[in-house]
C-alpha cells in the first residue's frame, strides 16, 4: 500500500462542500486522506433563514470558512476551479493554477438568476431591502394584487411559500387588505412534501390570507399583467418569482441537456470512478441544502471507500425537510419515502437538531455554533 495520504479535493464551500469535510472528519481515524477545499468565498452564509429579514431583525447568518474547514482536518483554499481534466484527474483554477487529485467531489453549487421577465426576484440577502420596501407598501395599501411565482425547472420552491405567509401575517396585523396569491406549476403546494403535508400547507396558506394556483406556468409580467402559458392573464400590482437555478459547471465536466451534471446514487458522475458531484449542480428537481448534506454524505463514503478506509455507501433516496416560516408558528414537514407516515407536517419538531438545513454532521455544528457564538462570527 502507498503511504502516500490519498487526495481529494472538493470544489465549493457551501452545505455539500461543509457536509463532505465533516463527514471525511468522522470517517478518516487514521489521517489516511489529504483533503482540501478550493472555495471562491472566505464566508459561509447560512442562506434559508434570509427569508426573515425583510420582517425584523438579521436572522441570516454568517461563519468563517477557515476554522470550520481546518477544524476538521481540512485546508482551505481560495480560488475557483474553471476546468477538470477528468482522465488526468487534474483541476485548473482561475488564473491557472493546476491540482491534481485523487478524488474530486464538486460541489460549486448553481448561480441564481430572474426565471419571470418583469416579476421582482428574491434570491437571499441581496434582495432583502427591496422585499422590505415592498411589505412597506403593501401594508399602506399602495399594493393590492400581489403574485409570488415559483418558476418551471429544477428549484428549491420554499422560501416563496415562507414570503407569501410572512406577508399576509404582516398584512393581517397592519389591518390590511389584498389579494396574495402563488402562481405555481406544482399539482398542489408544497407538493414534493406528499399529498398528507400538502394538504396541511394549503390550510396555512389559506388562513393568512393566500391563495394558491396550482398547475400554473407564470411566463413575464408587463402592463399589469401577469401572462401564463396557455391561461390568458391576470391583474397583479406586484410580482415577487423565486430564481432560475443555472448550474456552475467548470469545463470539462460532463453536463446533461438541462446543464446539470447526472451522478448516480453514490455522487459519481457518470462514467468515472474517481469523481463526484454533489448538491445543486446535480442533476434532480429538489434544490435543498437538506438534500445537498445527504448526497455530499454519501459521496463523501463512497471516496472512502475508494481510498479503502470505509464500506461502499449503501445509497437510499434522500428524506426531504423543511422548516416552513409563516410569520407565526413554523411548520414542519418531512417527506420519507421509507416511513409509515411518508408524508408529514406538524407544529413540533420533527427532527433533531431543528435546523432548516438538516445534515447529519453539518446541523450538529450550527447547534453548537449557536450555542456558543464566540467560535462564530457575524
Amino acid at each position: 500500500m502507498s503511504t502516500q495520504p490519498f487526495r481529494v479535493l472538493i470544489a465549493g464551500g457551501g452545505v455539500a462542500a461543509l457536509e463532505a469535510v465533516l463527514a471525511f472528519q468522522d470517517i478518516d481515524h487514521d489521517h489516511a486522506l489529504s483533503v482540501e477545499v478550493v472555495a471562491p468565498e472566505s464566508r459561509f452564509v447560512y442562506r434559508p433563514l434570509s427569508v426573515r429579514d425583510p420582517f425584523g431583525e438579521r436572522a441570516t447568518r454568517e461563519f468563517d470558512l477557515q476554522p470550520l474547514i481546518e477544524g476538521a482536518g481540512a485546508r482551505l483554499r481560495h480560488g475557483q476551479v474553471d476546468a477538470v481534466d477528468p482522465d488526468g484527474r487534474l483541476v485548473t483554477l482561475a488564473g491557472g493554477t493546476q491540482l491534481d487529485y485523487d478524488a474530486l467531489l464538486l460541489a460549486t453549487g448553481a448561480a441564481r438568476e430572474p426565471a419571470v421577465r418583469g416579476a421582482s426576484t428574491f434570491s437571499g440577502p441581496a434582495d432583502v431591502a427591496a422585499f422590505h420596501s415592498f411589505v412597506e407598501s403593501l401594508c399602506g395599501g399602495a399594493v393590492r394584487r400581489v403574485a409570488f411565482i415559483v418558476p418551471q425547472g429544477p428549484s428549491w420552491p420554499l422560501p416563496i411559500y415562507e414570503l407569501a405567509l410572512q406577508a399576509g401575517t404582516r398584512l393581517r396585523a397592519a389591518g390590511g387588505e389584498a389579494q396574495l396569491a402563488v402562481i405555481t406549476p406544482e399539482s398542489g403546494p408544497l407538493a414534493m412534501f406528499g399529498d398528507a403535508a400538502s394538504e396541511v400547507v394549503e390550510r396555512v396558506l389559506h388562513d393568512h390570507g393566500v391563495t394558491v394556483h396550482p398547475g400554473s406556468y407564470a411566463t413575464q409580467v408587463s402592463g399589469g399583467e401577469l401572462h401564463l402559458d396557455m391561461q390568458g392573464s391576470v391583474r397583479v400590482d406586484t410580482a415577487w418569482a423565486a430564481p432560475r437555478l443555472v448550474p456552475r459547471v467548470p469545463a470539462g465536466v460532463p453536463a446533461g441537456g438541462d446543464g446539470f451534471v447526472p451522478v448516480d446514487a453514490a455522487g459519481r458522475v457518470k462514467g468515472f470512478v474517481d469523481l463526484f458531484a454533489a448538491g445543486d449542480i446535480t442533476q434532480g428537481e429538489v434544490k435543498q441544502g437538506g438534500v445537498a448534506a445527504q448526497q455530499a454524505a454519501i459521496a463523501a463514503q463512497a471516496i472512502g471507500a475508494l481510498a479503502g478506509i470505509s464500506p461502499e455507501p449503501v445509497p437510499a433516496p434522500p428524506v426531504l425537510r423543511a422548516l416552513l416560516l409563516t410569520g407565526g408558528e413554523p411548520l414542519w414537514l418531512r417527506s420519507d419515502p421509507w416511513s409509515e407516515t411518508p408524508s408529514e407536517a406538524s407544529d413540533e419538531p420533527l427532527w433533531w437538531p431543528p435546523h432548516k438545513i438538516f445534515g447529519t454532521h453539518l446541523a450538529p455544528l450550527l447547534a453548537r455554533l449557536e450555542r456558543h457564538p464566540a467560535e462564530a462570527s457575524r
